[in-house]
């Protein structure tokens, strides 16, 4: 059995015999522990979802950045999971861990990496200016809203697995356009009061993980979503000179367009 990767633990009690074949279920005695241990120190475990995902990817085969994964800064977003069974690395941050996450998928010079999106999009955070009256360039398409009947102004997501009880989650979070909902006290966020006073109540469907144990971190998730869900995209095309050639997607940009009375519009690239 030399190469296997095994999980070595210290039960100090047992309130019965341990054999060979038996199941067993591992918890965390509290949300700082984590389950995966860290490939960086040997005192603490690995948490973070970038550093997490980079180790995942190592143990694949798809060639991918990790150097760039690993150095993405997204701090609220601490993971506990553990794997049990014998699954494609790729296959556990597909399933599981990107819809978690504030990030975009991409294929770069050195194989896959994960962009940040930028949820503060403010017109003094871009890094370049689109207006063609100026600039160069011109408009290739014309705006294409996204469909009404994908935006979402109630999430709730479900958190900290357990494995046995009538709940499979200790855990639940509610983001609502009011504080009090058909499913108890929810928190209020003025991106879904906002949706709703334009689109009605649209609910999403509840989301499960049990990669989060701590509720922080479904704090997080619900805020990022809560922005991107809560309402409609626009997308439109531009045909820019060659000085444009730099960016890359998730940057940030403005756009001004006399034809659309766009001025400073922030817009990110895709």
């Amino acid at each position: 059995d030399l190469g296997r990767t095994v999980t070595i633990v210290s039960v100090p009690h047992s309130a019965g015999t341990i054999a060979d074949g038996h199941e067993l279920w591992c918890t965390f005695e509290t949300e700082t522990q984590g389950g995966f241990p860290s490939d960086v120190t040997t005192d603490q475990a690995m948490r973070a979802a970038p550093e997490i995902i980079s180790y995942l990817l190592k143990a694949g085969s798809i060639r991918a950045d990790t150097d760039q994964i690993r150095s993405l800064y997204l701090p609220g977003f601490l993971l506990d999971g553990w794997i049990n069974e014998v699954t494609d690395p790729l296959d556990v941050i597909l399933d599981d861990l990107l819809s978690l996450l504030p990030v975009s998928m991409r294929i770069g010079a050195d194989g896959l990496q994960l962009l940040k999106v930028p949820l503060q999009a403010t017109a003094s955070r871009a890094i370049a200016h689109i207006n063609p009256s100026i600039y160069g360039g011109s408009r290739a398409s014309a705006v294409q809203l996204t469909d009404p009947a994908n935006v979402s102004n109630k999430l709730t997501l479900e958190f900290a697995y357990k494995a046995s009880g009538d709940s499979r989650y200790l855990g639940r979070r509610v983001y609502a356009p009011s504080r009090l909902s058909a499913d108890g006290e929810a928190d209020v966020s003025p991106y879904l009061q906002a949706s709703e006073s334009v689109y009605g109540l649209k609910e999403a469907a509840p989301q499960a993980s049990d990669w989060i144990m701590a509720s922080s971190t479904a704090q997080s998730v619900l805020d990022w979503k809560t922005r991107w869900m809560s309402t409609v995209k626009a997308q439109v095309t531009y045909l820019l000179p060659q000085e444009y050639q730099s960016l890359q997607p998730m940057d940030l940009v403005t756009i001004t367009d006399n034809d659309l009375s766009w001025t400073s519009v922030p817009a990110i690239v895709v």
